[in-house]
């Protein structure tokens, strides 16, 4: 019906990482994440599939299938747009991010690519390696998506400092 989807892979790359996948399993994971993060009504892509190619005990390649939230990361609004996209998606950022620390959840891997825009709607994708615990670990790493911008990295200090992040 004109729906668009994102299919992403989990591969399984060695012998090693056969053996370390039968007690972490990413896939099934972010399947339950996404809808963890839906239910608290942080804004992410709500996984609709998951496909896990099995022999007996042993896992094999995995698939996830999210609806596709746009193309436009974040870091690339920002690049393009300064100030008048900062003022724009700024609030919802530290709203997310907020969020994260009041269920007391932390993402794993907080870059700016891994929030896309949906129409006019930030949305976190990302989230197999979804925990909880502080998310300090999540800020310092949101915080070097900006160290060669220096004036968007300031702002993103002020803010994040404001909101007691």
């Amino acid at each position: 019906d004109g729906e668009r989807y994102v299919v992403k892979r989990y591969n399984i790359k060695g012998v090693g990482h056969r053996v370390r996948r039968w007690f972490r399993r990413r896939a099934r994971n972010a399947w339950v994440n996404g809808h963890w993060l839906s239910f608290l009504e942080i804004p992410t892509a709500r996984p609709v599939a998951l496909l896990e190619q099995k022999w007996g005990w042993f896992r094999g390649v995995c698939y996830l299938v999210m609806p596709d939230c746009g193309s436009g990361s974040l870091s690339e609004a920002l690049a393009e747009g300064g100030k008048d996209q900062f003022s724009r998606w700024a609030p919802q950022t530290i709203a997310i991010l907020k969020a994260l620390q009041t269920a007391g959840l932390q993402h794993g891997d907080l870059k700016a690519t891994n929030f896309v825009i949906e129409e006019n709607q930030l949305v976190l994708i990302d989230y197999d390696a979804l925990g909880r615990g502080p998310n300090q670990a999540d800020i310092e790493r949101f915080r070097r998506n900006w160290e060669e911008q220096p004036e968007l990295d300031r702002a993103w200090g002020i803010l994040l400092e404001e909101a007691g992040l």
